[in-house]
Order: C-alpha cells, then sequence, then structure tokens
C-alpha cells in the first residue's frame, strides 16, 4: 500500500457538555410564552444566559408543502432549494428553548423546578394558510392549540425584536445545540432578518456563521459513535434518556435533545470537542486521499479552490486536519508549508469506524457492516424503491465478499 494522506475537510460540529441532569427525576417547569408574558419571559432569559450558555432548540412548524422542480447543481442543492422554498412559504408555530451550562445543569429561575421556554405563535393559521395534513394533525395530537395560538399567540415581529437583544444571538459564547436543524435554523433566521432565505445555500450559511456562531448538530455527531442510529427519540432510547413532556410538542423536544447530547457526550467523547462544532448534518464532511509528495498535493488544492469558486462553499482551515496514513515524517513540514492545515492524530474514528494506518480487525469492519444493516431497514421503511433496495444488497454482498477475501482487512482493498 503505497503511502498516503488524509484531508478530513469539516464545516462544522458539536459541544461541550457533563452529566445529564436528573430533569427525568424532577419534572421541569416548561412556561408557555404567549404575548402576554413574552417581555417577562425574555428578561429572565437576558438573566441567565450567561450562566447557562448552552442552548437546545427545537422548532414545530406546518410541515413540507413543496418540492422544487428543475435542475440542480446536487443532492445539497436540491436539499437546501426545498427548505429555502418551505420557510419561505411556511410559517412558524412553535419554537422550544432549553438553557444549560457546560456540565449540564439547567436553570431554575428561582424555582425548584427546572425552567423551559415554549414560545407559542399567532402567524399560523389553518384556515387561511397552506400545510402538510399529517403535520398539523400530528400537532394537535400532541395538544397543540392552534386556535388559541392564532388568538393569543407572539407576534414574529416582536419576537424578533427581543430576540435580538437577548444576548442568545450574534454572540460567539453562545452555543447551539440541535437535532438535524436545517429548518429549525431557517425558520429563526427568516425571523431574525425579515426577508425570505438567500438563495444559495452559501449565503444560508453564511447568515448562520452570524447569527449563530458556534452550533453542534446530534446527529452529525452520531457518525462518530458505535451503533447509534435513528432520530431523536431512537437515540434518546439507545442511551436510556426518559423524556419529560408531550412528543411533538417544542419545549419537550429541545428537553429531549440538552439531555440526549450530555449523554452522548459522556458516553462516547471525552476532552475537548471543538473539532466537532459548526456542521449541521446534511452538510457532509469530506475525505480526500493521495499521495503524500508534493505534486499530488498540489493537484489536491487546486480542485478544492475549483470547488469553492463553483459553490460558493469554503473548507475552513481551523477544521481541517491533515492525517498520515504512513510514516512520512520527513515530508511533515513540507506538507505543512503546502496546506496550511494542522495534523490530527491516528488512530481516530470516522462513522465510528477506527482509521488507523495498521490493518483493522475483523470485528472492527463488522461495525460497518451493521451500519448499513441498520440503515437498510430504515431506508425499508420510507418505502424506498426496488432499485435503492437492491443497491443496498449489493454493496452489502461486496463487503461481505471482501471480508472473507481479506479476514484482516485493510482500508487499502476499500479504496482502490
Amino acid at each position: 500500500m503505497e503511502d498516503l494522506i488524509g484531508f478530513w475537510l469539516e464545516i462544522v460540529l458539536i459541544l461541550i457538555g457533563g452529566d445529564v441532569p436528573s430533569a427525568q427525576k424532577r419534572l421541569g417547569s416548561n412556561p408557555e410564552v404567549w404575548a402576554g408574558n413574552l417581555d417577562e419571559e425574555f428578561a429572565l432569559i437576558r438573566e441567565i444566559v450567561d450562566e447557562y450558555p448552552y442552548i437546545a432548540m427545537d422548532t414545530e412548524f406546518p410541515g413540507i408543502v413543496l418540492r422544487p422542480v428543475g435542475n440542480f447543481k446536487n443532492a445539497n442543492d436540491y436539499h437546501y432549494q426545498t427548505l429555502k422554498e418551505n420557510v419561505n412559504l411556511l410559517k412558524l408555530i412553535q419554537l422550544g428553548l432549553t438553557f444549560s451550562d457546560e456540565m449540564g445543569s439547567l436553570p431554575t429561575c428561582g424555582t425548584d423546578k427546572f425552567c423551559i421556554w415554549q414560545f407559542n405563535f399567532r402567524e399560523f393559521n389553518p384556515d387561511e394558510d397552506v400545510f402538510a395534513n399529517d403535520s398539523i394533525e400530528l400537532l394537535s395530537q400532541s395538544g397543540i392549540d392552534l386556535v388559541r395560538n392564532n388568538e393569543d399567540g407572539i407576534d414574529a415581529r416582536r419576537f424578533a425584536e427581543l430576540l435580538m437583544s437577548s444576548g442568545i444571538v450574534l454572540n460567539d459564547n453562545v452555543s447551539w445545540v440541535t437535532f438535524h436543524s436545517g429548518y429549525d435554523f431557517g425558520y429563526l433566521l427568516k425571523l431574525l432578518t425579515c426577508q425570505n432565505l438567500p438563495d444559495a445555500q452559501a449565503g444560508f450559511f453564511t447568515l448562520i456563521n452570524v447569527y449563530f456562531p458556534v452550533v453542534y448538530d446530534i446527529k452529525h455527531l452520531m457518525k462518530f459513535c458505535n451503533s447509534l442510529h435513528g432520530g431523536l427519540n431512537k437515540l434518546a432510547e439507545l442511551l436510556e434518556v426518559e423524556r419529560v413532556g408531550v412528543c411533538h410538542q417544542a419545549g419537550s423536544d429541545s428537553l429531549l435533545t440538552c439531555c440526549t447530547f450530555m449523554k452522548l457526550k459522556g458516553n462516547f467523547f471525552s476532552g475537548s470537542m471543538d473539532k466537532y462544532a459548526g456542521v449541521l448534518y446534511g452538510l457532509d464532511d469530506l475525505l480526500l486521499f493521495c499521495k503524500a509528495e508534493e505534486h499530488s498535493i498540489i493537484l489536491l488544492a487546486y480542485a478544492r479552490h475549483q470547488f469553492a469558486e463553483l459553490s460558493g462553499l469554503h473548507a475552513n482551515p481551523s477544521k481541517t486536519q491533515l492525517f498520515l496514513l504512513k510514516s512520512v515524517a520527513a515530508l511533515s513540514e513540507e506538507l505543512h508549508n503546502l496546506t496550511m492545515f494542522q495534523f490530527g492524530q491516528l488512530p481516530t474514528k470516522y462513522l465510528g469506524i477506527q482509521l488507523t494506518n495498521s490493518r483493522l480487525a475483523k470485528a472492527q469492519c463488522r461495525l460497518l457492516l451493521e451500519k448499513l444493516d441498520n440503515g437498510k431497514y430504515a431506508w425499508s421503511a420510507r418505502s424506498l424503491s426496488s432499485f435503492h433496495s437492491t443497491l443496498s444488497d449489493q454493496i452489502q454482498f461486496e463487503l461481505k465478499s471482501r471480508e472473507m477475501e481479506y479476514p484482516c482487512m485493510s482500508i487499502e482493498p476499500i479504496i482502490r
């Protein structure tokens, strides 16, 4: 196997925390925020944000009603255009915020219970606005009173004014904890800017970096944990995190997001998690491989530059790591000077699989097959076409065949 060098391009990632608070043992106070008590609750938030700078967030909205047609640059472009068109058309129903400190403790605001905020908005009217029937039916079954929202709910413009002056946005000392949160941030950006979302994905992420400088997406973190899959409820079940409150209400979901993150961090991560910060799930990491030589490095740098010119997306040098997969210490300084990237340390994990410059044990490869099996079951539940099912079977067959051919698999057979 030739000397290889791997570039790990990360666009964003996760957070720092501690043990899960005893929210399951002591029912949290869930302030329902309406127009009448909006100013009062924001006053409390302004008081606690410095002490509790980690904010878990969830939203409820009228579903997805539009699917764009036409030509798209790639799958990411299609997904962003879908998000943009739906957020621009639809209206936010509910927002949940749970605050915590870096150890996972929650505020009590002078009470004997933890405080979780649930903001109810007035703009959505099911008699006048479009919506996805299944989404609104689910929210109604979960106890959201859309009639009361329309009568007593918060004016979105007033909420945006208070949010801007609250200290929780435009503040790089605040960290946002989310789960698969593209739409959540889309609705908040629409409120904060009083404008439709940008036409291009690059503009969307520019706004996120301005208003929400530090973001941790749990769905992205799961890539680096063994045998974890599914949505928020499934992850909480796997981590034995108990829900407090009603599913599909934003306050309860934000609390579950907070507690699940803390449990995930405690079980699977140690030390600083700064390198995982800034990635929204759906904008995947990129792994590039080449020979550890000047010519190959220059070609990769040129390709990266061309990608940035065409897409408007740029890798963050401070979050891009260079891994030497074989001993090429003599070239380390030269390679660093060519790329200006920091060096990562092997072994490391990606998608739950250990990346190393030595051969992988058979048991380590088994984790990859299990992830494919889990993914296949999840796909079937969403009624994928027979083509995708066949493709999934073929991928698993090829990997299992290679496992039989190479009892101790190395990276090389997979790469080639």
